[in-house]
């Protein structure tokens, strides 16, 4: 019996994935884009549209949830309280209106909590509603349309409505025709507000996994992180939104098409022309894992840049004050400069030196993640670790020449003899950190490029 359970638990993992789900539409939506790039005049057509758009109710759902456990976490209950509500009460609308007032009132969160991430999630939910509420209505003006044409003309030779008004038809197939491709128009913006909703929860792991464990409670399926470690259906999502960013639409057909699942029959037409295509079976494994590598640095690389940023502020202010941008120094400029620089060597020491060890350690994350997962990419790391360590050792040194420098014009500063020799110095000392700031930026650029953040 016991057996018996596991297997159906096991199976039950598995037939999540057989249905629509974040994954399926996921691939859904990236499928159409491959569509655009592979074959531009069909991805205006209503059918591949009405397929890629169709997960849109499932990310208003899951996300409206998600958005309202996460109100839980604000300091004023009045915006989880009121919607939970309104969600409960099918009002998505209403319910999305309020957690984009609830995120936005940041004076409420504590830190690691709510913030613009959430706010931009709620956000782009808000606008898929708005969206999904045009495409009904132009919907259900088109079927009304539709009808007009049905009616069959009298024995006169005229169309007659309900109301005994005479029917146009040149002017219903006109209407038709402009509602047809305002339709298009609003189903193509509901494509592009899913990728910003995609994009956005791309750069947060916790709106992503927040999203498939509300997916796993609907489904009657408890979550745990048990689970998540067993079918890795997080990573797969990260990996599919990755593969999205591919530069060949065919390689990213070949990379999401397993995720299809049993949406694939839909896309029968479009597979077949696919694998006719000679570029199909030129495939570069080493190439393939290039891209998505340096795509994964760059997605998982917030924090890094976040330290680049810090540097390039503190390096901006520094060079922006009067005696940096000033060419004459005089006999009271060596305590001024000793001021400056000591609060900008704060900044600069620490974050500096960090920085590359950083980004190495990063490297080394997405180099163990990909072994585990049986790739050997020694290929691409091997041409790229020695030049970062090297960017290391050059960043050190100029960090100790900076320090050196500053305790020369801290001993400036307490010396009596103050003659053309003193003011000199002080400006010989000066122009050197000007040139370090711009060696300093230099390494960071090179940095960025070298290792593909």
């Amino acid at each position: 019996m016991i057996m018996l359970n596991n297997l159906l638990n096991k199976t039950s993992k598995y037939m999540l994935l057989s249905e629509a789900s974040i994954r399926s539409d996921m691939a859904e939506r990236i499928m159409y884009s491959i569509i655009s790039g592979l074959y531009g005049k069909e991805s205006s057509c209503e059918i591949p549209l009405s397929y890629a758009i169709a997960g849109r109710h499932d990310i208003i759902r899951l996300g409206l949830k998600a958005c309202i456990k996460e109100l839980l976490h604000s300091f004023n209950q009045k915006y989880h309280n009121n919607a939970q509500n309104e969600f409960s009460a099918k009002n998505y609308y209403k319910a999305a209106e309020l957690a984009v007032k609830g995120f936005g009132a940041y004076h409420d969160w504590a830190s690691g909590y709510g913030g613009k991430a959430w706010e931009n999630i709620a956000k782009s939910i808000f606008n898929l509603i708005k969206l999904s509420k045009d495409l009904d209505k132009i919907k259900k003006e088109t079927t009304e349309l539709n009808e007009l044409i049905k009616i069959r003309a009298n024995e006169h030779g005229k169309k007659i409505d309900e109301y005994g008004n005479e029917i146009d038809s040149n002017i219903i197939w006109k209407m038709l025709e402009e509602a047809y491709l305002k339709k298009i128009n609003i189903m193509k913006d509901i494509i592009i507000e899913m990728n910003i909703f995609d994009g956005l929860s791309h750069n947060s792991d916790t709106i992503m996994s927040n999203l498939i464990r509300e997916e796993r409670l609907e489904s009657n399926k408890l979550y745990s992180y048990e689970d998540d470690l067993h079918d890795n259906e997080f990573e797969k999502i990260i990996k599919l939104m990755d593969a999205k960013e591919l530069e060949n639409p065919i390689d990213v057909y070949r990379e999401i098409k397993d995720s299809l699942g049993g949406e694939l029959a839909k896309y029968r037409k479009y597979d077949r022309a696919i694998k006719m295509s000679p570029s199909f079976y030129k495939y570069d494994e080493n190439k393939i894992l290039e891209e998505k590598i340096l795509i994964r640095l760059r997605k998982s690389s917030a924090y890094i840049h976040k330290y680049i940023k810090k540097i390039k502020d503190a390096n901006t202010a520094l060079k922006n004050t009067p005696i940096f941008m000033e060419k004459n120094i005089n006999i009271n400029s060596a305590k001024e400069l000793a001021g400056l620089i000591s609060s900008w060597w704060i900044t600069i020491k620490y974050t500096t030196r960090n920085l590359v060890e950083n980004i190495i350690s990063l490297i080394d994350t997405i180099r163990f993640n990909y072994e585990q997962q049986g790739h050997n990419i020694n290929f691409f790391f091997e041409k790229r670790k020695p030049l970062l360590t090297d960017l290391d050792y050059k960043l050190d040194n100029i960090c100790n020449t900076i320090e050196l420098y500053y305790s020369d014009i801290i001993t400036l500063s307490y010396e009596n003899k103050k003659d053309d020799d003193y003011i000199s110095r002080i400006s010989y000392i000066r122009d050197s950190i000007k040139i370090k700031i711009n060696e300093i930026e230099d390494l960071i650029s090179k940095a960025i490029i070298e290792s593909g953040i």
